[in-house]
């Protein structure tokens, strides 16, 4: 299982980028190949605002959410037949998402927690536009227990969950 919690994963994702494959792609892409035994399950969780006004996205928060889903879902037909089974879209409002989470992560298998300051970006392109400070941090740790304790609180405040069967 991976979680990803990253407040602009979306905007990234959906904003026009040419041949350019988005961080969030990337991760999608290396965990649906990665050869080890079992379907993965992935969690997004992320924001939106209609002010970033994204490419397709709908002028009502439920519309764009719904363009959202479809749009990982497409991502995610390009990986059938591979080990990634289950991407499960959290999406909450941008000022809810801030006001609640402000670190960006991922989370694999509820063990080891990869803290990036600068979110999926620079899994994103050809090459990392910007420096990104990495840690890592075990979940169970106590050094976890603010973001085991912002992950609850950030379940609160989603607007739109949905489940993409890949």
């Amino acid at each position: 299982v991976v979680t990803i919690v990253d407040r602009y994963a979306i905007k990234e994702f959906m904003s026009p980028h040419g041949n350019v494959v988005s961080g969030l792609e990337r991760l999608m892409s290396n965990t649906a190949a990665l050869a080890s035994p079992g379907k993965k399950i992935m969690h997004l969780y992320s924001a939106y605002s209609l002010d970033w006004k994204l490419h397709g996205t709908a002028s009502s928060f439920n519309a764009a959410c719904r363009k959202i889903v479809e749009t990982v879902e497409n991502a995610c037909h390009a990986l059938r037949g591979k080990s990634l089974s289950e991407v499960h879209v959290h999406i909450a409002g941008d000022q809810n998402f801030g006001s609640v989470v402000h670190y960006r992560y991922v989370l694999f298998d509820d063990k080891n927690l990869i803290q990036l300051d600068t979110g999926l970006e620079p899994l994103g392109g050809d090459w990392v536009k910007r420096t990104c400070t990495v840690k890592l941090v075990h979940w169970l740790s106590p050094e976890a227990k603010a973001y085991r304790e912002d992950e609850k609180k950030l379940r609160a405040v989603i607007e739109c969950s949905n489940r993409i069967d890949c």
